[in-house]
């Protein structure tokens, strides 16, 4: 996968899951993204789909500073080793417990996710479309300074002619519209699938904001590495931009996500 390459500084040699998202993966239904039931199955690396199941249960959607509470630095060493060795069945077993008393946490699962994210070779958008998904919310600066400030408000829209979406008033669907159409042609198979499957469960994080603590600010400041970054010097301009289109697509992903999945039927 010729995407943006990380710091390579950055790599943890524990981590077997920097490998191409091609491999290992696991076939999911409709029912692993927000949408249609008629949308069709995504593949996922088995440590994304079996930590999103239980992610995404609303009881652990409510844990406050899920993704920025650090789990057990002893018990995700386990769940490392246990991959780099290829023995899916330690940690499976783990996240599959149904026991009450079982003794990993939502912090746990939530610090492997974003284990296996930071440990991939690569950004899920490739160095090549860096401009493509930055430039439009570069020329945008009215939406930027909202994003900025961030302005907690409800994607509202509106039916006259045709249905138009705003953010605090800043007219946004052509936008929208735009990253439907890049999401769709301009990233890998195996790539996109994660990315919507990422998106979708950040979006479900940040609408229990109230409880958890986790808007969509505070997620893109977590996540933006693994979605975009910059393959330039990697200026604070360009992380910023970065991290503000993460920011947006995950307040806009009530709407994207069913948008990607209806392109995707009809392929």
């Amino acid at each position: 996968m010729h995407s943006a390459s990380k710091d390579p500084a950055s790599k943890d040699p524990t981590t077997a899951t920097a490998t191409a998202l091609a491999t290992t993966c696991h076939a999911l239904g409709p029912t692993a993204i927000s949408g249609p039931t008629s949308a069709p199955s995504i593949s996922l690396p088995l440590v994304v789909a079996h930590c999103g199941a239980v992610l995404k249960q609303p009881p652990n959607l409510r844990t406050p500073g899920l993704f920025r509470v650090s789990g057990s630095s002893r018990r995700l060493r386990t769940w490392k080793l246990a991959l780099a060795a290829d023995d899916w069945s330690v940690v499976g077993n783990d996240l599959s417990c149904a026991d009450s008393h079982h003794s990993h946490t939502i912090h746990d699962v939530a610090s492997l996710l974003k284990a296996y994210l930071i440990g991939l070779d690569d950004c899920l958008v490739a160095s090549d479309n860096f401009l493509a998904f930055v430039t439009p919310l570069q020329d945008n600066i009215q939406l930027q300074q909202t994003l900025l400030e961030n302005i907690q408000v409800q994607l509202t829209s509106t039916t006259d002619d045709k249905t138009q979406y705003l953010i605090s008033g800043i007219e946004v669907t052509r936008l929208i519209e735009h990253y439907q159409q890049l999401i769709t042609t301009a990233l890998p198979q195996h790539s996109m699938h994660l990315f919507i499957y990422l998106l979708d469960l950040l979006s479900m994080v940040a609408s229990y904001s109230r409880v958890n603590m986790m808007d969509s600010f505070n997620l893109s400041i977590i996540f933006q590495p693994s979605f975009l970054s910059s393959p330039y010097h990697s200026s604070k301009d360009d992380m910023q931009l970065a991290r503000l289109v993460i920011q947006f697509l995950i307040q806009t992903a009530d709407v994207l996500i069913p948008r990607i999945i209806k392109t995707l039927s009809q392929q």
